[in-house]
């Protein structure tokens, strides 16, 4: 009995400690009353613990503005880094969110005035981020329709996300095994 005690109790600090780290955001400079903002909810992950970055567009004007809407990978360019290995590739799911069915698909939305509208993306399911070490992220996302003739695009600052070190035994998040960066590194001519 005390020792099933024992071992959840363990579990349970494993799980806040890979839990631990502090909220992040950048956001981008006010253009024509919208301001693009990235925020976590946390700084530092466990590999394969779910990423989720939250995608905002606040309306800093004293009226309703239109900006584009749809899916958040037809919304937003997003570049991670990191920063023992250079730029991370796509997952599978990624390099599948169609590039040429973004335009027939956006539309334009009002954001009231001193309101904002919230796009949470699971960063990890489109970049394969279950390598240990530290990833800086940022986005650039478009706030209005192609070819309005407006500021189109936003640009956040960078964020900086941490994962853990690998657990043992564990497999990539999209198959395969884990590796370290400095085997990475060596494998790199």
């Amino acid at each position: 009995m005390y020792g099933i005690l024992i071992v959840l109790i363990a579990v349970m600090a494993y799980a806040s400690s890979a839990a631990s780290g502090e909220p992040v955001s950048s956001c981008s400079v006010v253009t024509n009353g919208l301001q693009f903002c990235i925020s976590l909810s946390n700084s530092q992950y466990s590999p394969l613990e779910p990423i989720v970055m939250d995608l905002v567009v606040s309306n800093s004007s004293e009226k309703a503005l239109a900006v584009v809407a749809g899916r958040p990978e037809w919304l937003c360019d997003i570049r991670v880094i990191h920063k023992g290995v250079g730029e991370v590739a796509k997952s599978r799911y990624g390099m599948n969110a169609s590039e040429s069915t973004w335009r027939a698909n956006l539309k334009p939305i009002g954001i009231e005035a001193g309101a904002c509208r919230n796009d949470p993306l699971l960063l990890n399911r489109y970049f394969d981020m279950s390598l240990a070490g530290t990833y800086q992220v940022s986005v650039k996302r478009r706030l209005s329709m192609p070819g309005s003739g407006k500021a189109t695009v936003a640009e956040s600052g960078e964020v900086e996300i941490h994962v853990t070190a690998e657990v043992p035994g564990a497999t990539s998040a999209w198959g395969g095994e884990q590796l370290n960066a400095s085997e990475i590194q060596k494998s790199v001519p």
